[in-house]
């Protein structure tokens, strides 16, 4: 569970989440030390003389807090699915100049159909699969909560929705 609290802190307001680290480690059993100092090292930025240095992955890079908030994919999943189904429509691995136009047009003329779609107020599915559109309801519902409980109730309670 600690572990997993430790991945729940991109759930945490970017201002807040130094504290909560740093509450989160006082609470962890001393072999999870290991990990606290790799997240430390990489995410959170080390300690020094009163001030932290900076982490290797800036907090904004990886916080998804505002994401879920407003409702936003937390994954470049969907930009990935986009890529998958052009390159399959292209259907080689180096076309030529005039058939990559031919197919930007191609996918142009859809995006704009979708676009007329959506104005007519036909929605997209949230999720391919359902246990995705769960699990993006229950954060949606913990988020908000971030102001009435304890830091570590938060935690654990977005921890109990992670997956390793």
């Amino acid at each position: 569970m600690a572990v997993k609290m430790m991945l729940a802190l991109s759930f945490v307001p970017v201002n807040d989440v130094l504290a909560a680290f740093d509450e989160l480690v006082e609470a962890s059993p001393a072999e999870l030390m290991p990990l606290a100092d790799y997240w430390e090292d990489n995410y959170i930025g080390r300690q020094r003389r009163n001030r932290r240095g900076n982490p290797r992955f800036a907090l904004s890079l990886w916080n998804v807090h505002n994401r879920v908030a407003e409702n936003l994919p937390r994954t470049n999943n969907s930009v990935e699915a986009w890529h998958r189904a052009f390159q399959q429509t292209v259907d080689c691995n180096h076309p030529s100049v005039y058939k990559l136009i031919n197919h930007f047009r191609l996918e142009q003329d859809h995006i704009e159909i979708e676009l007329q779609r959506h104005l007519a107020g036909v929605n997209q599915p949230e999720a391919s699969k359902n246990k995705y559109v769960q699990l993006n309801r229950r954060f949606q519902a913990i988020v908000p909560t971030y102001v009435n409980v304890s830091v570590m109730d938060y935690l654990r309670g977005i921890a109990h929705n992670l997956e390793l």
